[in-house]
């Protein structure tokens, strides 16, 4: 199916026949860019011509498109996170817990040391172990 355009009687001017789907889209896009059809089309046809490109065979290199460009990006961006939280923030959790265990076990130290002035090291050991039992069943604090 063509869509058929009168021959303008102005010098300077051709007319051309084209597919109606593919006058459809153009005239869409056209309405899009807030143009008129005349100037898309002319803007379009101009954009290949003065490139020197075929737009036969024309197909955009991925480099340069932009939306896989910025999925790449922020790919990296999520997986840099990921990666910072399962190494350094895993870390410095573990610290955190591994550090009030130890408080909690001073205290106890501490408490039971009041109570008893005579505390032995074994005492301590057991509450080294204690933390340290903890902190191994406890990976996922």
């Amino acid at each position: 199916m063509f869509c058929v355009y009168k021959k303008n009687s102005m010098p300077g001017r051709k007319s051309l026949q084209i597919d109606a789907d593919v006058h459809q889209k153009v005239s869409e896009q056209a309405e899009l860019a807030d143009s008129k059809l005349k100037e898309y089309a002319e803007a379009s046809m101009m954009f290949f011509a003065s490139r020197g490109i075929n737009p036969l065979t024309y197909k955009p290199r991925m480099e340069f498109d932009i939306i896989q460009t910025q999925k790449k990006s922020t790919d990296k961006i999520i997986s840099f996170i990921k990666h910072q939280e399962q190494t350094l923030l895993q870390k410095i959790t573990e610290e955190v817990v591994r550090g009030r265990l130890y408080q909690d076990a001073l205290i106890v130290l501490l408490v039971d040391h009041i109570i008893d002035p005579n505390l032995r090291e074994e005492k301590l050991k057991e509450i080294v172990d204690y933390v340290e039992n903890m902190m191994k069943t406890n990976k996922n604090l």
